[in-house]
């Protein structure tokens, strides 16, 4: 079977920057959809990658909260209320850094991995 990819990515966007709950008129979000339904048929999943930009103590704590909220309007803006999502984790920050960002990033990690408590990801 063939397969398409459709890249609609930025490199160093906040989750923010994608959520229509804390973006008014979502651009990236609308983007997302516009180029999905610009390839026609129905998706059979998706592959989300980002989470350094939101590893700030303030976004991390609310990191699993506004990706749950993401992900709801994607497969409502789509009518697929059970669209696989491959969510990649973070990996591990081996750098050098201090408490706070080490937690951050620790936070916006955990968060991720309890994101499958959404269902179909």
């Amino acid at each position: 079977y063939p397969i398409g990819l459709i890249q609609t990515s930025l490199g160093g966007s906040p989750l923010s920057a994608w959520n229509p709950d804390e973006n008014p008129g979502a651009p990236l979000f609308n983007n997302l959809i516009h180029c999905m339904k610009l390839a026609g048929g129905k998706a059979r999943g998706m592959v989300w990658y980002q989470g350094e930009s939101d590893c700030g103590i303030s976004l991390a704590s609310t990191y699993e909260m506004r990706f749950s909220s993401f992900i709801k309007h994607l497969r409502n803006a789509l009518d697929q209320p059970e669209l696989p999502v491959i969510l990649a984790q973070l990996n591990r920050y081996t750098e050098p850094q201090d408490d706070e960002s080490h937690r951050g990033w620790s936070i916006v990690r955990e968060a991720q991995r309890q994101a499958k408590s959404s269902g179909h990801i």
